[in-house]
């Protein structure tokens, strides 16, 4: 019995930890108007130049309508546009790019990221590489909800 309330127990830390975390996460995106999985979605706009609702909803592992609900909140909040297909009779695909407001709170999360991380991490840690990890393994957690 002991050692299934242990695992409970590191399970209940580590869901603690998680849970405090995408606060943190939150709370920094919030400056900018956003949610961390807001954030995440804009960076894969302008860093990896995905720029149609699909690709971004197979990138992060969710359904065409969460990503949809995501980009309007974007959309919303003036960080990014919609633009429709101007180059054949299917006028139902969507073309999203960053406005110039969503460029700079990227900008501006990235950096605030960075402080956060190197106060947070050990002297000397990549904290660069180890954020770049962490946002490829949160990708469909951040975004899905």
């Amino acid at each position: 019995m002991g050692k299934k309330n242990n695992q409970y127990q590191r399970y209940l830390d580590g869901y603690a930890m998680i849970n405090k975390l995408e606060m943190n996460l939150d709370a920094i995106a919030r400056e900018q108007a956003m949610s961390f999985g807001q954030y995440l979605i804009l960076k894969q706009i302008i860093e990896e130049h995905c720029d149609e609702p699909t690709l971004l909803a197979d990138t992060f592992g969710v359904s065409r309508p969460a990503m949809s609900r995501k980009l309007n909140s974007l959309f919303g909040t003036g960080k990014v546009i919609k633009k429709r297909n101007q180059t054949d009779a299917d006028q139902r695909k969507v073309i999203i790019q960053a406005t110039v407001a969503g460029q700079q709170a990227l900008i501006t999360l990235n950096a605030a990221y960075r402080q956060w991380l190197s106060t947070e991490l050990p002297d000397g840690e990549d904290y660069q590489q180890l954020f770049d990890q962490f946002i490829q393994q949160t990708k469909p957690l951040a975004v899905g909800h």
